[in-house]
């Protein structure tokens, strides 16, 4: 979504199928205080389109 929104092309994934569970770093900023965020967070991901 974030993708196209942006200008971007998507599609199937040559690949199949990405499941499994991905870490993303969070970083604080002037529009995001780290007051209660953690620094990282673990999300659970299931698509075939990159």
């Amino acid at each position: 979504v974030l993708c196209r929104a942006l200008g971007g092309k998507t599609g199937r994934a040559a690949g199949g199928w990405d499941i499994g569970v991905t870490s993303v770093k969070i970083l604080p900023s002037a529009s995001l205080p780290a007051h209660g965020i953690p620094s990282s967070i673990s999300v659970i991901e299931c698509h075939r389109d990159e």
